[in-house]
Formats: C-alpha cells, structure tokens, sequence
C-alpha cells in the first residue's frame, strides 16, 4: 500500500522520536509500510521529479513519479471503473467471433443458472416486496465484484430483485 502525499509529508516533517508504529496505527496502516516510506525518504530525501496528471476516468489530479512512464493514469476509485470498462468489451469482441450456435448455448445456460438462482434465492428471500434500505444499498454499491447469487442470500432478497436493484443504482449513479 502507498501513503498519500499528505501523509509522506508529515513523515518528511515528523521528528525521529515519533515511531512508526503510531503513525502506522493512525493511519490504518501496516507498519511497514510506514518504515520503508520514511527509510526510502532518509535515503533519497523527499524531493523527486513529479509530474502532475489528469487520471483518465474522472479528469482529477494526481501525482505520478515522472523518472519512469507515468503508470499511474486512475485513482483507486476510477481504476475499478476502467477495469470494468476493460473487460466488457474483451466479452463484446469475444462474443462477435461467436458463431450463431454458440451464442445460443452461451445465452441459454445463462438463462438456465438465472432460473436456477431465482429459484433457490425465493427459497431464503424473506424482504419479499419489502422497501430496499439504505443500508443493502450501500451494499450493493460497495461489493461490484460480488455475484448477485451472493448479494441475494447475504440481503435475503431474490436474485431478480438483487439484479433489478444493481442495474437501477448503476443508472442513477451515471
């Protein structure tokens, strides 16, 4: 894990008696992570060439070490949307070397496990028709990698009602 800049800048300004440790536990870090930083600082020193560029996917600021490419083009945020991005279209160019025959088979077992988790999620679902919280939609927001199978038995909804709900966050969030 990187420390932000703020944080590098109070280990350059901090005084040697102040441990690693209590920074580390402050920041919600390992404490590694806090000792290579500040023995990387002692050794190099703080100052290094930076360049300032635009992450690609929200149009923010951010630092990049200019003495090799820039690698650093998205925020942890915006990272996960690219990736996303990225892998639906390797399935959209995938699916287009599909012939006819094996669209189908692909389409029909995603249909038959579809049917297959709607029927065992209506087995546990017990929110049936209930109001959706804010609280499961913070979950849906905050698990993307999540499969709606899980979703559904962790918030005891159908997988239907799951997949509904995630589609209708996504489009209010863009």
């Amino acid at each position: 894990m990187n420390l932000t800049d703020d944080q590098n800048w109070i280990l350059v300004c901090a005084p040697d008696d102040v441990a690693s440790a209590s920074l580390a536990r402050a920041w919600g870090v390992s404490e590694s992570t806090v000792s290579h930083a500040r023995a990387r600082i002692r050794r190099y020193g703080w100052t290094c060439p930076v360049a300032y560029v635009q992450c690609a996917e929200c149009g923010e600021w951010l630092t990049n070490d200019r003495t090799r490419t820039p690698r650093r083009r998205y925020h942890d945020a915006c990272r996960m949307i690219e990736t996303a991005r990225i892998s639906r279209r390797h399935h959209e160019l995938r699916w287009a070397t599909w012939d006819d025959e094996k669209r189908k088979q692909v389409a029909q077992g995603a249909q038959e496990y579809a049917a297959e988790a709607q029927e065992e999620s209506r087995k546990a679902a017990r929110q049936h028709r209930a109001p959706w919280t804010d609280a499961e939609d913070a979950i849906l927001v905050e698990r993307p990698d999540a499969t709606i199978a899980e979703l559904a038995r962790e918030l005891g909804r159908t997988y239907w009602a799951v997949k509904a709900r995630r589609v209708l966050l996504r489009q209010r969030d863009e």
